[in-house]
C-alpha cells in the first residue's frame, strides 16, 4: 500500500471502487473527499481534481457517443476509451486501468457477462457497470453471481448516473425492480 498525502488515508493506486487517481491535494486530510471532489482544498492551497476514468463498452457507435456525452457532462468524469466488442473491452481495460467499466451485456466475439468475468478474474476489484436493452432479475441476478457491482438498463439514463455515483462511493448498485432477486 503506498500514502497518499499526509493525511494518513491508505489506499493502493489503482484501487477501484475510489475514484482515485494519481491526480491529488497533497498532504490533504480530506483526500478521500477529494478524491470524490466533495471538499474545496485543503489551507488555501490550490486544490487537483481526481478525474474519474471510464471506460465504455458497447458495439453501437450511435450509443456509445451518445453514453459518452452523457458521463463527461458530469464534472470530473472522463472517458478514457471506448470498446466495440468484448475482446477489445478485456484488453483496454488492461492497458487504461479504469475507475469504472461501463459494458453492454449483448457484444460480439465475447458477451459482456463473459467480458466482465475475465476482467473480474485478472481485476477483483473492477468496478463495472452491466448495460442492457433487455433487464430482467434474471440477468441481473447471474451480473451480480459474476461479480459485476451496477446494473441498469440502457433506457434509464439517470439510472446510469446513479450508478457510478454508487461504484464511486464503494456500493453496489441494482435498480429496486432487480434489487429483490438479484
Amino acid at each position: 500500500m503506498m500514502r497518499n498525502g499526509n493525511c494518513g488515508d491508505k489506499r493502493t493506486k489503482g484501487e477501484s471502487g475510489t475514484g482515485y487517481s494519481p491526480t491529488f491535494l497533497p498532504n490533504c486530510p480530506y483526500l478521500s473527499r477529494c478524491a470524490l471532489g466533495l471538499c474545496s482544498g485543503y489551507a488555501g492551497k490550490k486544490r487537483l481534481i481526481a478525474v474519474t476514468k471510464i471506460l465504455i463498452a458497447d458495439d453501437h457507435n450511435f450509443y456509445r457517443a451518445q453514453l459518452r456525452t452523457l458521463l463527461e457532462s458530469v464534472q470530473n468524469w472522463q472517458v478514457c476509451a471506448e470498446a466495440v466488442n468484448g475482446v477489445e473491452v478485456i484488453e483496454m481495460h488492461s492497458y487504461f486501468d479504469p475507475d469504472i467499466t461501463v459494458m453492454d451485456f449483448n457484444m460480439p466475439e465475447v458477451n459482456g457477462l463473459l467480458a466482465s468475468r475475465e476482467i473480474l478474474r485478472k481485476f477483483p476489484a473492477a468496478n463495472i457497470l452491466m448495460l442492457t436493452l433487455f433487464a430482467s432479475s434474471q440477468l441481473a441476478t447471474r451480473a451480480k453471481n459474476e461479480g459485476i457491482k451496477a446494473f441498469c438498463s440502457k433506457t434509464e439514463m439517470p439510472c446510469i448516473i446513479q450508478a457510478i455515483e454508487s461504484l464511486l462511493r464503494g456500493e453496489t448498485y441494482f435498480p429496486e425492480s432487480f434489487a429483490a432477486s438479484a
